[in-house]
């Protein structure tokens, strides 16, 4: 009795020791991956700013340029910004509204020439043979046997 009790404890060590190896190795999986996400969100929150920084030095550039091309009242540069939106505003107020778009009429008037097909067709509903056909259009008479097949006259 003694060894069998022996055996059932060694083999429920090893199921045990089985399961804690499992267990710890996903836990090091979950690490990894939120060490990963950490990474991509600190790179991309560096993005970011490089991106917004680049924004505020636009804007600034921007701001100098309609400063200087305007006369500065105050030196404050939020009246300033105020200013100069304002007299954008005023310039694009001042600007002549376009017409509304009236299309080009054509001159000249536009000719209809049917197909080979449809001329076919349109024969062969009148009544004409394909030989007649053929000789009318000057084409073969096996092209219009075959225009005649494909369009299901026949």
């Amino acid at each position: 009795m003694y060894p069998l009790l022996l055996v059932i404890s060694f083999i429920l060590h090893l199921f045990a020791f089985f399961w804690i190896f499992l267990l710890s190795m996903r836990l090091k999986r979950t690490n990894e991956i939120e060490k990963r996400q950490a990474e991509i969100q600190k790179e991309i929150e560096d993005l970011f700013q490089s991106y917004l920084l680049e924004m505020k030095e636009e804007n600034e550039k921007l701001l100098k340029l309609i400063t200087k091309s305007t006369k500065p009242v105050n030196k404050n540069p939020v009246d300033i910004r105020g200013k100069a939106t304002q007299q954008i505003y005023q310039t694009q107020m001042e600007k002549p509204k376009p017409k509304e778009y009236t299309p080009p009429v054509p001159t000249v008037e536009d000719r209809f020439e049917p197909s080979l097909n449809s001329k076919v067709i349109l024969l062969h509903e009148q009544g004409l043979k394909a030989e007649e056909i053929a000789q009318k259009l000057n084409k073969g008479k096996t092209e219009i046997e075959l225009i005649l097949k494909f369009n299901g006259s026949n």
